[in-house]
Formats: C-alpha cells, structure tokens, sequence
C-alpha cells in the first residue's frame, strides 16, 4: 500500500489546512516523465518516513486554480508544508538518495523547530 495520498485540488488544500506536523505535497502529471521519475523514488523513501513525514500528491493540470494558487511553475514540483506554512520548494528532480538526505534533514530541522507535532 502507497505512503502517498492521490488527492484533488480541494482534498490537497484541506490536507494542507488540516495539517499538524510536515506534509510533503508531489505536485505532477503522470505524462511527464521527470515526474514520474520522481513519484516511484518518493514510493521507495516514503515508508522511511511513516510518523514523521505525510505524503500526497496532486496533478494542477487538472485543476488550474491549484496551479495558480501555489504558483506552480514546472512539473515535477515539492513543497514540504509545516503545518500549512510552505517551508521548502523543490522544482526539480531528485534521486531516491537525494529525497531520502533532504527529509531526514528536514524532520530533524522542523521537528527541533517546534514543527512536527503530528504522528502520521
């Protein structure tokens, strides 16, 4: 089972609003193929994560006011969100590896910064 939510416009944005902790939002279209690159790399870190880090994902071209809204500029597209502050914006590729390096640092940041106070 995916670590990853498939969301909505309107399911991503109540996620963001709800969230207490850090929400790492996948912004992409599974046409492009940087994007998907991406996606099967976030499926292999993201159950390292489980309790410290939420995932969803959501594709703006099929809802261009999600495009507009976070000024989503290229695709592939990261924001890692605490609580529904965007804290971090990723727009390009990155390696398992490289995904994996980026949230630990960012967990441990956050997390002494007072942010992660949910368990997911």
């Amino acid at each position: 089972m995916s670590q990853i939510k498939s969301c909505t416009g309107d399911e991503v944005l109540t996620l963001i609003r709800e969230n207490r902790g850090l929400l790492l939002v996948h912004f992409y279209s599974p046409l492009h193929s940087s994007s998907d690159f991406l996606s099967r790399g976030l499926n292999l870190v993201a159950p390292h994560f489980l309790g410290r880090v939420q995932f969803a994902e959501v594709q703006p071209l099929q809802d261009l006011e999600i495009a507009q809204g976070f000024a989503i500029d290229q695709l592939p597209t990261l924001i890692l969100f605490v609580h529904d502050r965007e804290v971090e914006r990723i727009e390009h590729v990155m390696l398992p590896e490289e995904l994996s390096e980026f949230l630990e640092t960012a967990a441990a940041f956050y997390a002494s910064a007072g942010g992660d106070e949910g368990v997911y």
